[in-house]
């Protein structure tokens, strides 16, 4: 195993006897294991279900601690490279993604009115349908300026060391 920017890759040993599904049920569910051990006790976990792999495979495994303080551990296998599998540790929150669902889908949606219906600042884009797509479009700018202040500066700037610790700490588990 091998750390690449927050990327771990392992090896996977695939051949005649050992088939992709039953080698990548293996490795995953011995991540979720050693997770389950160090962090169960203070962390929720949530897995995906195990799929079988066909030309791409993923799976997903959440670590949280209430909405502020979480990561993902994202599971990445392709049939280009059958012998890898890459595992991706990034901070992330419940209370983020519910800023990016409320805010970003509400923006797109007053931009797409505003397009379709000639409303000022976006009365200029042409078209009706074209309008409303474009007017979606340009509000999710401001919407992910005001995701980003919200999220990174304001309701997370307390657990942010946290999160850290708990992407350093996961991705140590999963070397050890």
């Amino acid at each position: 195993m091998e750390l690449k920017e927050e990327k771990i890759i392992t090896n996977l040993n695939i051949d005649e006897n050992n088939s992709a599904d039953k080698v990548l049920l293996e490795a995953s569910n011995k991540i979720i294991e050693k997770i389950q051990e160090r962090f169960a006790n203070s962390y929720e976990i949530v897995s995906e279900e195990f799929k079988s792999p066909d030309k791409d495979w993923s799976r997903e495994i959440k670590v949280s601690r209430g909405n502020k303080v979480g990561s993902v551990i994202d599971l990445n296998w392709t049939k280009d490279m059958p012998t890898k599998l890459e595992i991706d540790v990034t901070k992330s929150s419940k209370i983020g993604r519910i800023l990016i669902y409320t805010i970003g889908i509400s923006f797109l949606l007053l931009g797409a009115y505003m397009g379709m219906n000639d409303i000022e600042p976006l009365a200029f884009l042409p078209g009706y349908k074209l309008a409303a797509g474009l007017g979606g479009l340009i509000a999710l700018i401001p919407a992910a300026i005001l995701i980003f202040i919200l999220q990174k500066m304001i309701i997370t700037k307390k657990d942010n060391e946290e999160s850290n610790k708990l992407v350093q700490d996961i991705q140590k588990e999963i070397m050890g």
